[in-house]
């Protein structure tokens, strides 16, 4: 579970996150809740994981902090608190980012309106368009109206290595694309993740595999 709870400014300010373990319980949300709120500290995100419970609020003074930990210790069924640098969602965020902006394949993602959500550096440099230029808008309208995850959007299938014809502004260009559904818990399609490779690379791939020596 992540809970966010924004307020004007939040985001600018210093602050203090903490991981909590605690023996699984009824309740313990609730009573971490009651420590913090008599004190009307704005809490950023809550997030709860198995036996750990992870909390960010704006920063505190050094006793604060110190009388903060000591309270949430004092919870029944509470084990440690500690001070953490980075959040869990936050950490897997960074780590998906470096994955997106480490790989030489152009990487596009959907929500289920067909609104792009994700596009990576290598995606900028073969579609010459930026990131800025392209979340937010459809993904028809951006790359084009004959790409295969628009009907896989649609069906809710996947598709391996299809062949496209994407015209850029240094004209039309042929590209190999793989593509998958994103489903909720539910199995209903929320989105599409698809990948684009220029033929060019897959070319000079399969000419450094197979060239005599």
């Amino acid at each position: 579970m992540l809970l966010h709870k924004l307020h004007p400014g939040v985001l600018m300010m210093e602050t203090l996150r903490l991981r909590i373990e605690f023996k699984d319980r009824v309740g313990i949300v609730y009573d971490v809740s009651q420590v913090v709120s008599p004190k009307n500290i704005n809490i950023i995100s809550l997030q709860v994981l198995p036996n750990n419970m992870y909390l960010e609020i704006e920063a505190l003074g050094e006793r604060e902090s110190t009388t903060l930990q000591q309270e949430l210790k004092a919870i029944p069924g509470v084990r440690q608190v500690e001070p953490i640098e980075v959040m869990p969602h936050e950490e897997r965020e960074r780590q998906l980012r470096a994955v997106l902006d480490s790989v030489s394949d152009g990487i596009i993602a959907v929500d289920r309106k067909g609104h792009i959500t994700v596009f990576n550096p290598a995606c900028e440099k073969i579609l010459l368009i930026s990131a800025e230029k392209a979340l937010g808008r459809d993904v028809a309208e951006v790359v084009s109206m004959d790409i295969p995850m628009i009907n896989s959007l649609k069906n809710g299938e996947g598709y391996d290595h299809k062949e496209v014809m994407i015209t850029t502004p240094r004209g039309r260009h042929h590209y190999l694309s793989t593509g998958r559904p994103i489903k909720d818990q539910s199995g209903r399609v929320i989105g599409m993740v698809a990948a684009l490779k220029d033929m060019s690379q897959v070319r000079d791939l399969v000419y450094s595999v197979t060239k005599l020596p």
